[in-house]
């Protein structure tokens, strides 16, 4: 691939970022011998990012509502409209679902020796399921009810 990359004159960090994390999986399953636990930073992964996620809706600072901010130039000013909280925890909900679906189905498969399966597990719950997830947000939004301040008429 990084071949591949250099001949079209294409940006190589991607296959090095793939590396790094072919790297650390394999570290994992060589010190333990058994394949399956090149998933373990996997779930470790999913299970941290999940916490963070759902921690920062219920005390209601969403994730999503930084991304807001980081756009707007304003980091925090999302947090003056309680619509656009709840809007925001809702959605950093919806980003949350698939971390944790993916430990669910993930740790029992590690626990019982399923290498086979977790590879096809980690297929399908990989790219297919990100992109579901983000129709689900870009569904929400286009119920037109996103909280917006009316403009004052005068």
């Amino acid at each position: 691939m990084l071949v591949a990359r250099l001949v079209q004159h294409q940006p190589v960090r991607y296959v090095f970022n793939a590396l790094v994390g072919i790297g650390i999986a394999a570290v994992f399953a060589l010190r333990s011998g058994r394949a399956e636990d090149a998933f373990l930073p996997s779930i470790f992964w999913n299970a941290g990012y999940f916490v963070l996620l759902a921690g920062s809706a219920v005390l209601r600072w969403p994730v999503v509502g930084f991304m807001i901010g980081s756009v707007t130039g304003d980091p925090t000013a999302w947090r003056a409209n309680s619509d656009i909280v709840r809007l925001c925890s809702l959605l950093t909900w919806i980003l949350a679902a698939p971390c944790l679906l993916r430990v669910a189905v993930y740790y029992p498969l590690w626990a019982s020796h399923q290498a086979g399966w977790l590879g096809a597990a980690k297929l399908a719950l990989g790219w297919p399921l990100q992109l579901g997830v983000l129709a689900v947000m870009l569904w929400v939004l286009s119920r037109n009810r996103t909280p917006l301040e009316q403009p004052a008429s005068g």
